[in-house]
């Protein structure tokens, strides 16, 4: 039976396909050293996980995981997965032009049932480099697949991200009472934000303090939402405390710093704030 078992690498290989980054991260860990493949195999895993799952504590390296990450795979399902985790590292480090480009490479390479995520990685990124269509375009992905809640979410926030502030809560409204979009992460998030437009400052804050986002760049986000509310409730202290609690996640500085800045004299403005 032993001589059927899989080789650490290959089991490696058949959890990350199979979506199980953990397992994955947890036999490369278990090795007693690493070459090349098998460090930037636990590089994709760290990313992959910082997004689905955040491990408690765990920190982002960017240099370090970049560097883990500079040779192509040979094999075309992980070279995808590759070019994806670059393209997102490079929008945490704060160079979308970079990051353009890898995950335009991952949205065309990766099976279309798995490209979704790169797809609205990919239209974050457009939106902030001031590029058009970019919402049009992850749409166009999206009516090529099956509903699914998750994929619903990422188009609202998209919406919300591109300014179509009405459009985005018309979508909410039909969408927002569905149960299985509700059991999403980011629900919570979107909810609030039609909240806070709104000027529902305490309604938004009490769904944030409900909500348990797992991703990291999520966690970081309802921090940065909680934040807004507690300034709009004239509580400055509490939101400078909770944008401390956010720059220790997974975030770019200079998005950090642009919600650093929002927190002064115009804290309570409307116009003031970011979107996240």
């Amino acid at each position: 039976m032993t001589d059927t078992m899989p080789l650490p690498l290959e089991q490696v290989r058949l959890d990350y396909l199979a979506g199980n980054h953990e397992a994955a991260r947890r036999t490369l860990e278990a090795l007693p050293d690493l070459d090349l493949e098998r460090a930037a195999l636990l590089a994709l895993c760290w990313v992959r996980q910082v997004l689905a799952d955040r491990p408690h504590g765990a920190c982002v390296d960017v240099p370090v995981l970049q560097a883990a990450l500079s040779t192509p795979f040979a094999d075309a399902p992980f070279e995808a997965e590759r070019r994806f985790a670059l393209g997102w590292l490079h929008w945490l480090a704060g160079s979308p032009a970079l990051a353009e480009s890898e995950l335009a490479y991952a949205a065309e390479a990766l099976p279309l049932d798995e490209a979704t995520e790169a797809a609205y990685w990919l239209a974050r990124v457009r939106i902030s480099l001031g590029l058009g269509g970019a919402v049009a375009a992850f749409e166009e992905v999206m009516r090529s697949l099956p509903a699914a809640p998750r994929t619903t979410c990422a188009f609202v926030d998209l919406l919300w991200r591109s300014k179509q502030f009405d459009r985005a809560e018309a979508v909410w409204k039909v969408v927002g009472d569905n149960r299985r979009v509700q059991a999403c992460d980011e629900a919570p998030l979107l909810a609030a934000r039609a909240l806070l437009r709104r000027g529902e400052a305490a309604r938004a804050e009490a769904l944030l303090r409900e909500a348990r986002p797992r991703g990291g760049v999520a966690g970081v986000e309802r921090l940065l939402m909680l934040a807004r509310a507690a300034a709009a409730r004239h509580r400055v202290c509490q939101a400078a405390d909770l944008l401390r609690q956010a720059e220790a996640g997974p975030y770019p500085p200079a998005d950090l710093q642009a919600w650093r800045r929002a927190l002064g004299p115009r804290s309570g403005a409307e116009d003031a704030w970011p979107e996240a």
